[in-house]
């Protein structure tokens, strides 16, 4: 690789003056160590085993061990509770799936994805509706035996204007196990379109009835005319001793004209409910099986460390049991890492929203089950996000965020209430800071969002838990959005370098990209933006285009400069340490390594300003000469052609070096770009070296 061109200094130092940004002045104190990381653990990648093709990972294996994923996790996503892993089994009479052999399974058969059977939640973005308003009488939404004291499902009735709408009638068609008292009730509060379990009662108004008698059947009730977005069915007594209810459908009315739409479709009126009972039917193969995946694993070579998620909806926790048996006893895998669930608090999950004490209680009975079969094992509760709220009033989050109850602690304070803390040995957290970033400046702003988060989570961490400091923190889903139209552009590089270092400088573990593959979305009416969210090309380039259809994303490159470049190796160790920019747009981290070397990480957060920087090393004498790795704008950008969109240029960075270091030296960095500077300690030894490619 050629060092970067003299001419890119000298046309930093022609810039006019008010393009350059003011000389930011940096101090690397590396007397003060931060947090110690993994370079194995924390640089990792999804494997989704629903979406993507098994000779896609085997055909890219080199890509992802030249990448530095080491950390795998599998089967991904939110299909991961709904992910059966052993297609050997057979359904009882609810419709529940069981190995055959359990609790001694040895016979394996490729797995399969399965719909809920009994889903109470509408998941309008992935077209999957709802039992209570799909328009059939012989289909049902179930709540969960024996769960929290009161059972609810809602129907979204707002109009498109957000405004309520009025409502004087509903009709109920129960199935068994029914309400024998039950409520009608309304609100007209705002949701941000995510936190609908995290609301109280408080939220919610009684129409005129209040507590009715339920004899099941049909209940047709008529009320007073109110004005709301939303009405909510709230069951408070059962017909059956498990508190358990069953709704076939719900039909609401203004005087003859019915409000809701009741059709077996997305286009439904939408539902959210307190809780689903287990039971499935069969959806579709899996692409990748489990035996497939720890195939990808051995292909991506030693170091590799497998993570499984187990299905917490409509799995049960001796089919979790059964699964650490066969990998851990019959085949000897190891497999040390396992998450409960996926993102468990969403109502779009199979048997979502649940709320933090079901939650606990569940997780207990899978860790329990889990480590009963193999204690060597971490069994991980899996969160949506470290700040999910509940019982909270529906403005409440926005209005006055301090007095929220958050999901995480109100978790652990059950675990710790009733004598379980010890079980905690890490918590795993997914993170899209801005889900639809508007502006490549709106996701940059939240790069340093760490900051903010993780001394709160390791507070509830240290208040709940048994062992607080043996606690792990893992970040098993991130990038800058969901259906962000710019996770495919140079920027992104930008953005998942800095938010991974500012995780893993506040005290994260574990990280894992979503995800390895991508194609981009269908174009929108501005191509440019569609985005997949994939750190390599998937293969669905075409045409005179097709050689790229593996080529990386400015993401991966990112992550290997933080594995090859900035980070040591595990047996060596690595240690961030305190650094300080006077720039805002200017991130620097400091990795001090167990190989005598002191790695800088720069990154140049703005699009338009370069900046001469000013570094002073404390506790730290270098070597004159130094490693460089510059990656910009130059060698990456995404572009539209002939109705596809992909990288072009796409050239990995650039290695050099630099000749005059000392404790206190300069450099450039041109406007949206990263250098990672690796210094060698003045008493080292002088190595013949070459950089990481």
């Amino acid at each position: 690789m050629q060092k970067p061109s003299i001419i890119v200094y000298l046309a930093l130092l022609l810039l006019p003056a008010a393009l350059m940004a003011e000389p930011a002045g940096v101090l690397v104190d590396c007397r003060t160590s931060l947090h110690s990381y993994s370079r194995d653990l924390a640089l990792g990648t999804n494997i989704l085993g629903e979406w993507d093709r098994r000779q896609l990972y085997l055909d890219n294996a080199w890509r992802l061990r030249q990448g530095g994923m080491r950390l795998l996790r599998f089967p991904g996503g939110t299909n991961g509770n709904e992910y059966h892993w052993n297609g050997n089994g057979d359904y009882d009479s609810g419709q529940v799936w069981h190995n055959r052999e359990s609790p001694r399974v040895t016979t394996f058969a490729s797995g399969f994805y399965d719909l809920a059977v009994h889903r109470g939640s509408t998941v309008i973005g992935a077209a999957i509706p709802a039992k209570v308003t799909d328009g059939k009488s012989d289909t049902c939404w179930l709540s969960y035996p024996g769960d929290e004291p009161e059972q609810w499902i809602y129907l979204e009735i707002k109009a498109a204007d957000n405004q309520g709408v009025p409502v004087n009638r509903a009709v109920i068609d129960w199935g068994i196990p029914y309400a024998v008292q039950f409520k009608i009730q309304y609100s007209n509060a705002n949701t941000d379109g995510f936190s609908q379990y995290c609301y109280n009662d408080t939220a919610w108004t009684d129409t005129a009835g209040g507590t009715l008698p339920g004899t099941g059947g049909r209940s047709d009730i008529t009320f007073p005319t109110v004005t709301a977005k939303y009405v909510r069915v709230c069951c408070l007594a059962s017909s059956n001793a498990h508190n358990q209810y069953a709704i076939n459908e719900i039909r609401l009315y203004h005087g003859d004209a019915q409000i809701t739409r009741n059709q077996d479709d997305s286009r439904q009126t939408a539902s959210v409910s307190s809780s689903v009972s287990r039971g499935d039917t069969y959806d579709k193969p899996d692409q990748i099986d489990f035996e497939q995946f720890m195939g990808i694993v051995r292909s991506v070579g030693p170091g590799a460390v497998p993570l499984i998620g187990v299905n917490l909806f409509t799995g049960t926790p001796q089919e979790a049991a059964d699964w650490v048996y066969y990998a851990n006893v019959v085949k000897g895998y190891g497999v040390k890492y396992w998450e409960v669930g996926n993102e468990n608090w969403g109502n779009w999950e199979a048997g979502g929203p649940l709320g933090s004490a079901g939650y606990a209680r569940r997780f207990i009975e899978y860790s329990d089950a889990m480590t009963a079969v193999d204690h060597g094992i971490t069994v991980v509760p899996q969160f949506s996000s470290a700040l999910d709220v509940e019982n909270v009033t529906m403005d409440a989050r926005t209005r006055n965020p301090a007095a929220c109850q958050y999901y995480v602690d109100n978790f652990l304070r059950y675990l710790q209430e009733h004598g379980r803390a010890d079980i905690i040995k890490a918590v795993s957290v997914h993170n899209y800071p801005t889900f639809q970033a508007k502006s490549e400046a709106a996701a940059l702003a939240n790069v340093d969002q760490w900051d903010r988060v993780l001394p709160l989570l390791k507070h509830w961490i240290g208040t709940r838990c048994q062992n607080p400091a043996g606690v792990k923190i893992y970040l098993t889903e991130y990038n800058d959005g969901i259906e962000s139209g710019y996770t495919n552009h140079f920027y992104d590089a930008l953005f998942v370098s800095g938010y991974l270092l500012n995780f893993l400088k506040n005290g994260g573990d574990f990280g894992c990209f979503f995800t390895s593959f991508g194609n981009p979305a269908p174009l929108s009416s501005d191509p440019a933006l569609s985005s997949d969210f994939g750190m390599l090309e998937g293969g669905g380039l075409k045409g005179a285009d097709q050689d790229k259809k593996y080529q990386p994303r400015a993401s991966y490159y990112a992550l290997a400069m933080l594995y090859n470049n900035f980070s040591a190796d595990d047996a060596l160790g690595n240690t961030l340490v305190s650094t300080s920019s006077s720039n805002s747009a200017l991130k620097v981290y400091a990795n001090k390594r167990g190989d005598k070397k002191l790695s800088l990480f720069l990154i140049n957060i703005d699009p338009e300003k370069p900046v001469t920087v000013n570094i002073t090393l404390n506790g730290f004498t270098p070597q004159p000469s130094a490693e460089l790795v510059s990656y910009s704008r130059r060698n990456y950008a995404w572009v539209t052609r002939d109705g596809q969109s992909f990288a072009a240029p796409d050239e990995p960075p650039e290695a050099g070096v630099i000749d005059t270091v000392l404790p206190v030296f300069s450099l450039q960095l041109e406007p949206y770009s990263i250098k990672v500077i690796t210094l060698r300690e003045a008493t080292a030894p002088v190595a013949a070296s070459s950089p990481h490619p």
